[in-house]
């Protein structure tokens, strides 16, 4: 088992300091990282397909009731870095400054990866109603509804219940990647933690899931345009 975990009451228990090898490093804890994380966790139970079905579910509703009720054991496998700390920090305080009420994707895209179907089953599982639906909305060759988004607070809930459930803040540690370079048949990651340590961690497979970089990206064009 690698250094950075120990063995308690049968299950891998998170220690203070990060681990100095995985085999995945994830960058960021947003909804990308949380679905690479559910997969990582879930491994071959986790769908094949990752495209949402057009009017189709994966799994019966049954199973994924039963997948809601399954307490995963956390496992020494892979490691998530976030300068926040905390699992989906950023969308939760996007959703507060901008005043989103409701997601603009349907109730089919969500970070869970065992069926499209598990944030629907969840919501009525919990007698969870807000749910925005989309009556008028033009309808397309490739997909014709339902359109039914779920509330900005239905998701964080959500994505809070599959934390818990996969015991993946076992996983999540506070800390900024700084760069992060080749080192033999992986890459060799600096981060620094919130207590201002810098460390390298060594990873077989890097996932690097921050959205946006709020860096201006210029087209190649743009620098021979007068002023």
């Amino acid at each position: 088992r690698r250094a950075g975990f120990k063995q308690q009451e049968g299950n891998m228990q998170k220690q203070t300091s990060l681990p100095p090898a995985v085999d995945v490093l994830i960058v960021g804890a947003g909804p990308q990282a949380l679905a690479m994380a559910s997969r990582l966790m879930l491994g071959p139970e986790a769908m094949a397909d990752v495209i949402p079905p057009q009017e189709s579910y994966v799994r019966r509703p049954k199973d994924v009731r039963s997948h809601l009720k399954k307490l995963r054991k956390s496992m020494d496998r892979f490691a998530v870095v976030d300068e926040n700390g905390k699992w989906m920090e950023r969308w939760r305080n996007q959703f507060k400054a901008l005043e989103i009420s409701h997601l603009r994707s349907h109730e089919m895209m969500h970070p869970d990866a065992f069926d499209h179907s598990t944030l629907s089953v969840w919501a009525h599982a919990n007698k969870r109603n807000d749910f925005l639906f989309l009556e008028n909305l033009p309808k397309k060759q490739s997909y014709h509804g339902p359109f039914v988004l779920p509330s900005s607070q239905m998701m964080l809930d959500f994505c809070k219940s599959l934390v818990k459930l996969g015991r993946l803040d076992d996983h999540l540690w506070h800390a900024r990647a700084e760069s992060m370079r080749p080192s033999g048949s992986g890459m060799c990651v600096t981060v620094k933690t919130a207590s201002g340590r810098s460390q390298d961690i060594h990873a077989k497979r890097v996932v690097v899931a921050r959205g946006p970089t709020w860096r201006r990206q210029w087209p190649g064009f743009y620098y021979n345009l007068d002023t």
